[in-house]
């Protein structure tokens, strides 16, 4: 059963056919976990808290960078770990959602195993307590295979987003393929890891 103040938070899924109160519940038993948070894992772990997935763990013990994560992590928070840094930010934004931090590679041996060589941004998903794997990843380039360097921010954007779109698509309708994959051009492509890495 959904709350007064969690039905005035959710109102826009609620109204909408496809979710409805049955679908805004199913989001809140649901978990996430966001392996990397690249500006495409920033983007796309907030997309996940403000639609109100339940528990959401984040792994990334890398420091946050000078200029922040954005748009999740300002750079304030520069030195931190970057999942350390990123609960708080998250829970500003949603009370709803359960957030802790975990060791990378802890909570699905799957995951390890299927985890491409340095991806940047990995997410496994369990509905309703069912263990599921709903990977996206997007691997930053080496410098042998893109020299010119990171992807624009609009770009970071729009990959977190089509991230959790896969995501949610997963926990409101089952349709969202199992496997992990990379969005680039707007063709999906399975991952293989960076032959220099």
């Amino acid at each position: 059963m959904l709350t007064d103040a969690q039905i005035e938070r959710y109102a826009r899924h609620i109204l909408l056919r496809e979710v409805g109160g049955s679908g805004q519940r199913r989001l809140l038993a649901s978990e996430v976990r966001l392996e990397g948070i690249s500006p495409e894992g920033a983007w796309a772990v907030l997309y996940l808290a403000l639609a109100g997935v339940g528990r959401i763990v984040v792994a990334d013990p890398r420091p946050v960078p000078a200029g922040g994560i954005p748009p999740l992590i300002p750079p304030s928070q520069a030195g931190r770990p970057r999942d350390a840094a990123a609960v708080p930010a998250l829970a500003a934004h949603n009370p709803d959602v359960r957030l802790e931090v975990e060791a990378p590679g802890t909570w699905s041996e799957i995951g390890a195993v299927l985890r491409p060589k340095g991806a940047d941004l990995l997410l496994f998903a369990r509905a309703e307590g069912e263990a599921s794997l709903v990977g996206w990843a997007e691997a930053p380039p080496c410098p042998a295979c893109a020299p010119a360097g990171e992807a624009t921010p609009e770009a970071a954007a729009l990959a977190g987003s089509l991230a959790a779109s896969r995501v949610l698509g997963f926990f409101l309708f089952g349709e969202a393929p199992a496997g992990i994959l990379r969005f680039e051009g707007g063709r999906k492509e399975a991952l293989a890891p960076c032959p220099h890495r």
